[in-house]
């Protein structure tokens, strides 16, 4: 997209020279990340909440759902004592290509 070191000028050159079409996109494109962004931090808060709360009353509040969410907990555990560098090549060595 940009190169690392654009500075503001270039910025404004490059956003100035752009159709109108184009910048709906890029605004849109901004807007979307981050929109993705804020959805990831909510869902990672209310995950954090729910580990808070005691096994008995969120097995009750889960029902059918609570073989489920042991899983989640599990593969939570295990990515998050991952390395960086494993969570990066995890996708593409189980077969997940972008």
């Amino acid at each position: 997209m940009f190169k690392p070191d654009l500075n503001k000028q270039e910025f404004i050159d490059l956003v100035d020279g752009m159709s109108d079409p184009d910048f709906a996109r890029y605004r849109y494109c901004q807007e979307i990340s981050g929109t993705h962004l804020a959805i990831g931090k909510f869902e990672s808060t209310l995950i954090m909440a729910m580990l808070m709360c005691s096994r008995i009353k969120l097995k009750k509040a889960l029902g059918d759902d609570a073989k489920r969410w042991e899983q989640l907990l599990q593969k939570q555990e295990y990515l998050q004592a991952s390395t960086l560098g494993s969570l990066i090549k995890s996708p593409f060595e189980n077969g997940i290509n972008g």
